[in-house]
């Protein structure tokens, strides 16, 4: 009997353990995938603050800060571009990341330099290239089922991103940097603000304390446009500056929130 019992048990032990080795490789691949959605996400931001920290050093404005978050950002590339790198599956990828590298050497060469609007410019262009392309990596490793709180978690980050980088093209307007493919990037990134604003505030979570941070941006969001914009072309840079701060505050209060709702989602099933 004992011998027909594991005749009967021995498949369905062997199954039970391949499909357990299944699923834990595809979790395993999914969280990986996550964590270079994450890097690139990490470096699209951080290329961003370097930029505008840039611009705020060499106007003498917050000048500590703006080094501190200089330095912060590039820490973050130290930090992030190994876990890009042991992500590429393809040679598109490859060559995307060549060229983010290529841009980052550039950025690092650049900053060091005494400032002019000619290393202004570079430092623009090579920010720039580093978010496209920090950008199509995130993109190639995004996983097909998200749910509503990943969904809300990337809408937010990504606001936390373009509030970077309208910000660097204001700043670097006000220290001289003018040309028209700038406005149309800033007047493009403050449409696809508003577009993730509307849905931020549509979705159906944001109660309490979150709601009270939602209609604290929509409040002072159009006051920061018109600085980034220019109507309020007087305005002076520290004032758009706290007015960028508070908003990545109450932003930073939302991520804070989805993260903890998605890091709690499998103990509530």
């Amino acid at each position: 009997m004992s011998t027909l019992i594991q005749k009967i048990l021995s498949p369905l032990v062997l199954l039970f353990c391949c499909t357990v080795c299944f699923f834990v490789a595809q979790a395993s691949a999914e969280d990986k995938g996550q964590q270079i959605v994450n890097a690139a996400c990490d470096i699209q931001y951080a290329s961003q603050k370097i930029a505008k920290s840039y611009f705020y050093k060499e106007l003498d404005i917050r000048y500590e800060s703006a080094v501190q978050h200089m330095q912060d950002g590039m820490a973050e590339f130290d930090k992030n571009i190994p876990i890009l790198r042991q992500g590429i599956k393809s040679k598109e990828e490859e060559n995307i990341m060549k060229f983010l590298l290529s841009s980052y050497e550039q950025l690092t060469k650049i900053l060091p330099k005494p400032y002019s609007d000619e290393n202004g410019s570079i430092v623009i262009d090579a920010s720039e290239s580093i978010f496209e392309a920090a950008d199509f990596l995130s993109k190639e490793h995004l996983t097909k089922e998200r749910s509503t709180e990943e969904l809300m978690l990337s809408i937010i980050q990504r606001q936390l991103r373009l509030l970077e980088r309208i910000n660097k093209y204001y700043i670097a307007h006000h220290a001289g940097i003018e040309n028209s493919n700038n406005v149309i990037q800033l007047k493009q990134s403050v449409s696809e603000f508003e577009t993730g604003l509307q849905k931020i505030t549509k979705h159906e979570s944001h109660r309490g304390a979150l709601e009270k941070s939602v209609k604290s941006i929509n409040k002072l969001w159009p006051i920061a446009k018109d600085f980034y914009l220019g109507i309020q072309s007087r305005a002076q840079p520290v004032i758009v500056l706290a007015a960028t701060d508070k908003l990545i505050d109450e932003l930073a209060t939302l991520e804070k929130h989805h993260k903890l709702e998605i890091q709690e989602a499998p103990q509530k099933h």
